[in-house]
Parts: C-alpha cells; sequence; structure tokens
C-alpha cells in the first residue's frame, strides 16, 4: 500500500503540557454526533478517557482494518 496514511486526530498543548487541545477528523463522527473539534482537556485523566473513546471508537476500527482488507485482496 505504498506509504498509507491517515491522520486520526491532532493533539497541541502549550510548554507546560495542560490544557491540550484535541481536533478530530470531522467525516470520522457519527450521524447525530457532534464532532469533537478543538475540545480541550485540562489534565491527563481527561486525556486518557479521550483517547480511550477515540481508539475504540468504530470508525476508528473501520479506518484501521480496511488497509489490511485491501492488504489481503
Amino acid at each position: 500500500m505504498g506509504n498509507y496514511r491517515y491522520a486520526l486526530f491532532s493533539v497541541h498543548h502549550p510548554m507546560d503540557l495542560y490544557p491540550v487541545l484535541v481536533n478530530e477528523d470531522a467525516t470520522r463522527s457519527s450521524p447525530g454526533v457532534v464532532p469533537i473539534e478543538g475540545m480541550r482537556l485540562q489534565d491527563e485523566e481527561a486525556l486518557r478517557t479521550w483517547l480511550r473513546r477515540a481508539f475504540n471508537s468504530d470508525a476508528t476500527k473501520r479506518i484501521i482494518a480496511n488497509p489490511y482488507a485491501q492488504a489481503s485482496s
């Protein structure tokens, strides 16, 4: 698949780390769910909770599964 890349999200933070600003790809949002754009996370617990949700989402699982399915075709 060459150098296939897909950005799931980005995380930006100041020098002292928190709060962090996370941006999700708006095209991955589920119908009826407002995309998390520019959400501020105030501490490590909030960041871990957000990362857990982002990595466990159905959209992320589909995005990861698609290249595997194409590679085995």
